[in-house]
């Protein structure tokens, strides 16, 4: 029976020190990532100073470790939505549900689904603060302790980041002056004396195509920028 049991204690140690796994080096680095990013997450889900310390080191943690910080972010994640679930049904509903989403950034569906409470999949920590970020501003919704940041810096990051969109689209379109120089000597006449290369044909498909992405980018820039108009200024 002593014998047993050591055996019992053996496997345990071995299962307490075994190495993870690809897939569970990369939850690891997911679920560090989503605590560094919001830290009151730790304090959250029960994590001592030496647990949080472990988190800023190169190290793995082992099996135990890593199952239990997945479980305890998982049921954060429940708890907060099942405390927006009642306001975000009643400011949006059913018929608002694919306005909401384009605020938020995610297909009208995927709020239908939390709303209705049969989500396929819980959503993410930064899905949840953007719905309570937009919840607080229409309806003063107490967003959560570690959304806090997000909710202070909202408007300043998402102005920052249309504006580097912005730039890049008139980056990619100063980039076309060569295009333009291709077209010009693309009239017909002038293609049967000097002829065409693929070079040439490259480039001209080039400019239609950054023409077409490059309004649709400003047609997405437009929009958010109309969004963040709409719901966070007077």
């Amino acid at each position: 029976m002593k014998y047993g049991n050591h055996i019992l204690i053996l496997v345990s140690c071995k299962s307490y020190i075994m190495e993870l796994n690809g897939s569970e080096k990369t939850k690891w680095l997911r679920l560090k990532g989503e605590i560094i990013k919001r830290p009151f997450l730790a304090y959250t889900i029960g994590l001592n100073y030496g647990d949080i310390d472990f988190l800023f080191s190169d190290n793995w943690p082992n099996k135990d470790k890593l199952n239990y910080i997945d479980k305890e972010l998982l049921k954060t994640k429940e708890e907060k939505v099942e405390r927006l679930r009642p306001s975000l049904t009643k400011f949006v509903g059913h018929r608002g549900s694919a306005i909401f989403g384009e605020k938020v950034g995610v297909d009208g569906m995927t709020i239908k689904y939390i709303i209705d409470d049969r989500s396929p999949k819980v959503p993410s920590f930064d899905l949840i603060s953007r719905i309570e970020i937009f919840l607080h501003y229409a309806t003063g919704y107490e967003v959560s302790l570690e959304n806090q940041s997000d909710l202070v810096n909202y408007v300043s990051n998402k102005a920052n980041a249309l504006r580097m969109d912005t730039f890049k689209v008139a980056d990619d379109l100063r980039g076309l002056n060569h295009n333009f120089d291709v077209l010009k000597l693309m009239d017909k006449k002038q293609k049967k004396t000097l002829g065409t290369t693929k070079s040439d044909d490259w480039r001209l498909n080039q400019l239609r195509g950054t023409l077409g992405a490059s309004i649709n980018k400003l047609v997405d820039i437009q929009s958010a920028i109309k969004i963040l108009i709409d719901n966070f200024t007077e």
